[in-house]
């Protein structure tokens, strides 16, 4: 097990505020549950729930931006501070259908734009050990706050909006001020701007370098694109599983078990299995994710006896250990650590786009024809692989003319 006090300060402090923020954020989770119980109409319930999850794509983007020009760090603290009176009135608004739609969407919003910026601080952190393996680390908390988020709103009640989105606002205060507290051991944002060079380089230079910022952009664009697909698939479970599994007996039971199996995986497996994954190109690494999060999902959905469904959704769990860090730590090792926080929080609106259409698409594919859907999901697995091995390979750019140039 990786020794966790090679962990830095700075990657304990954002793991922890994200833990306490994913513990109590039950809006996201219990949104269509929120606006449902208010009686409002099917329409309004649609409309709500697509301002939220538009606010969300639209929230990671700006956190993301803004990032690159304020610092992580400021947004990270100022998301957290802004949240706390939106979730109080929240608190007040359970009655309100529509007053409560715009002040919703704007706490996703902000809560959203911490996935970014909150990235870029675990990237830019003084860990020596890769890159994934401190995502990988960074992930537990954030497996833990969303596996415990359900579990509290149990205890307390699916129907305590008032008293949920009030312990929402304790804990969005309580990530701020420890963040405020620890800013000491948080690293400024690296400056964006190129050292300049003792002598201006000749045209042909130029060129190249512009050719080969040209290459990393397409190729931090493959990262995101992959990566939404694949959470996309990942998401397609919630509703592509169960509806697979209606047809066994004691189905809902067998996907009970599932879903308690996916979390277990990634909390026990995803931190050893980064130090393995870290040793590999990542482009092969974030294929063989993929290839099992696609794959295994197919033979779960695809197969008619328990045990295979199972060794399915485990292959599918394993597959999402792997994958989930890379797409961080691969876009922040190609962006660089000036546009890093930009980029983590581009591949943060891919996430929420995958898992806002992923459900939709596999109650449509799964109903319209199981087996054909099922076969399809596993060609997309082995086309994003295809991709990512292609994505991974470093070019390189013979730098002799470029010398002789200058």
């Amino acid at each position: 097990m990786q020794d966790l006090r090679r962990f830095p300060a700075q990657i304990w402090i954002v793991s922890v505020a994200t833990l306490i923020n994913r513990c109590v954020g039950f809006l996201g989770l219990f949104a269509a549950v929120f606006f449902q119980g208010m009686k409002a109409t099917s329409s309004t319930v649609a409309f709500a729930l697509l301002a939220v999850g538009t606010a969300g794509i639209l929230g990671s983007i700006v956190g993301g931006r803004t990032a690159e020009k304020l610092g992580s760090f400021r947004v990270l603290a100022a998301g957290c501070f802004i949240n706390v009176p939106l979730l109080f009135a929240l608190s007040f608004l359970t009655d309100s259908p529509y007053a409560s739609i715009p002040v919703a969407a704007v706490s996703v919003a902000i809560s959203q734009s911490f996935v970014g910026p909150s990235a870029a601080l675990v990237s830019s952190s003084e860990y020596e050990g890769p890159t994934v393996t401190a995502f990988a680390f960074y992930r537990i908390f954030l497996n833990v706050g969303m596996v415990a988020a359900p579990a509290v709103a149990g205890i307390v009640g699916f129907s305590q909006f008032p008293l949920l989105f009030t312990m929402s606002a304790v804990g969005s205060l309580a990530a701020g001020v420890l963040l405020v507290a620890g800013q000491k051991w948080i690293r400024p944002q690296t400056s964006s701007s190129a050292p300049k060079e003792a002598a201006p380089k000749a045209e042909e230079a130029r060129a190249e370098d512009q050719a080969t910022a040209q290459r990393k952009k397409i190729r931090i664009w493959s990262v995101i694109v992959a990566f939404g697909v694949t959470i996309a698939v990942y998401a397609q479970h919630q509703s592509g599983i169960p509806l697979s599994l209606d047809r066994l007996s004691g189905g809902d039971r067998l996907y009970a078990i599932l879903l308690l199996i996916n979390p277990i995986v990634i909390i026990v497996f995803e931190l050893p299995l980064s130090t393995l994954t870290a040793k590999f190109n990542w482009g092969k690494a974030f294929a063989v994710g993929s290839v099992l999060t696609c794959v295994g999902l197919a033979v779960c959905g695809l197969s008619s006896a328990w045990a295979v469904c199972i060794i399915g959704f485990v292959f599918f769990s394993l597959g999402e250990a792997i994958f989930a860090p890379l797409g961080n730590s691969s876009v922040a090792e190609l962006a660089g650590p000036a546009e890093n926080a930009r980029y983590q929080g581009y591949l943060s609106a891919a996430q929420s786009t995958g898992i806002a259409l992923g459900p939709a698409v596999g109650a449509w594919g799964v109903l319209h024809d199981r087996v054909v859907f099922w076969i399809g999901i596993a060609v997309v697995g082995l086309v994003l692989a295809v991709l990512l091995v292609a994505t991974g390979k470093e070019k390189v750019v013979t730098r002799e003319r470029v010398e002789a140039a200058v």
